[in-house]
């Protein structure tokens, strides 16, 4: 009983805490009007920036 809490707790932690330090979304005040007359959407890539140090 006492390894079933502890997975229980230990799945219920790790959940909470990659939820918690997902991206915000942000959302117009009018998103509703302007939401019926899109018909592309753009899916953009992300910007990545990678600066190595020399070994």
């Amino acid at each position: 009983m006492k390894l079933f809490t502890r997975r229980f707790l230990s799945f219920a932690l790790l959940g909470l805490w990659l939820t918690a330090c997902g991206p915000s979304i942000y959302m117009a005040q009018d998103f509703r009007s302007y939401a019926p007359k899109h018909k592309t959407v753009a899916i953009l890539p992300a910007a990545v920036t990678m600066q190595l140090r020399p070994n």
